[in-house]
């Protein structure tokens, strides 16, 4: 029993040394367009292209104008996606001892690495400044 607590508290003791969280999220965009509905923009030098052709272009002013500039295929749906994750150290030995619990400290923290896919620049810059007052984050 005596080594069962032991063990216990043992790992009591480097949950409250270190702790770690990370951050995970996946995103998806994607676009698709009516072409019957919503027409595509086109460049305004394309179109500008398009009307100098004229009404009956031979088929090598077309490829000459319009094929060799700008090519044959039109995208018309698009997929963008990825994962991107945030991983963070912190020892709260280190964190600032002013604040009367530090497991407040610690969940701030979370909220702020949290943040972290919301406003990437603002949320580094943050946790740039603890990392350098506090030694906490690694």
């Amino acid at each position: 029993m005596k080594t069962k607590n032991r063990e216990t508290d043992r790992l009591a003791v480097r949950s409250q040394l270190r702790e770690f969280a990370r951050w995970k999220v996946r995103n998806t965009a994607i676009e698709r367009r009516d072409l019957i509905r919503n027409p595509v923009p086109l460049m305004p030098e394309f179109q500008h292209s398009v009307r100098l052709l004229g009404r009956r272009p031979t088929t090598q002013q077309f490829i000459d104008t319009i094929i060799k500039k700008y090519g044959t295929h039109i995208l018309i749906s698009a997929t963008l996606g990825g994962e991107e994750a945030l991983t963070m150290y912190l020892a709260k030995n280190k964190l600032d001892r002013k604040l009367v619990n530090a497991t407040q400290n610690v969940e701030a923290l979370h909220q702020l690495a949290s943040s972290y896919f919301i406003d990437r620049d603002g949320t580094m810059r943050k946790l740039h400044e603890i990392q350098i007052s506090t030694n906490a984050i690694k």
